[in-house]
């Protein structure tokens, strides 16, 4: 899991992120953490889309926590939300952007060990990957980390942040539609498949990523890529 941890006392973030990488360490699950103290700093981040999940104290400044998850969840839907807070006060409006939890600072040795298996179960659905073969190699990449396919030729070319290619293998897309339907991937034409979590927008016959990308919608089904972008966004 990729996780950011954010906190004007940057004490504090270490040792909750210290706290977090041992406790998944013992259920045999690799932590990658991001410590910040500055909320603004972590807003010019550009690889925000990536973290599976942020905890967060919700009372910072000049950007509180509630405005970072905001920012956090307009980028990637799906991160996972948790506020941890010396404050009851910030609860409210915690909850008004799909919070997971809000966890108070001094009950946290006995609140944060049970909100971490919670997490776990609704991360693990997001951990699944996209299997292949790569000249005799098998390679696995997380859905997650995908940000496009697009079919050249007999070849499928996969990918990522910064429009990285991430793998290319002989395949044909609509041997994959089931699977990447599945993990909230969109079809806009014959060749593309783009990962719904990274469109930015949608207009003048293109998708718009994330990192950037550019990827052509057929005329034809225009109006449909755009009305089941519209259904998923309202599900979360």
């Amino acid at each position: 899991m990729k996780l950011l941890f954010c906190d004007d006392n940057l004490h504090f973030a270490e040792k909750a992120a210290t706290f977090v990488e041992s406790y998944y360490r013992k259920k045999n699950i690799s932590v990658f953490s991001c410590i910040a103290c500055d909320p603004v700093s972590v807003l010019h981040r550009t690889d925000l889309a990536e973290f599976d999940a942020a905890l967060l104290d919700a009372d910072m400044a000049p950007v509180n926590g509630i405005e970072l998850g905001k920012k956090l969840k307009s980028i990637n839907p799906n991160i996972v939300l948790v506020f941890i807070s010396s404050f009851l006060e910030f609860a409210p409006q915690g909850y008004t952007i799909d919070t997971f939890r809000y966890i108070l600072k001094s009950d946290l040795k006995k609140t944060l060990p049970l909100c971490l298996d919670e997490m776990m179960k609704k991360l693990s659905v997001s951990n699944a990957y996209l299997s292949f073969k790569n000249q005799r190699e098998t390679i696995q990449i997380p859905y997650r980390e995908i940000y496009h396919l697009q079919s050249d030729l007999r070849k499928i070319n996969i990918y990522g942040c910064s429009n990285k290619l991430l793998g290319s293998f002989y395949g044909k897309l609509s041997d994959l539609a089931e699977k990447l339907n599945k993990h909230a991937f969109l079809q806009t034409s014959k060749r593309d498949f783009v990962n719904m979590v990274y469109i930015r927008s949608i207009s003048n016959y293109k998708v718009t990523l994330s990192n950037g990308a550019e990827v052509s919608v057929s005329r034809n089904d225009y109006a449909a890529v755009k009305e089941a972008f519209i259904q998923w966004r309202g599900k979360l």
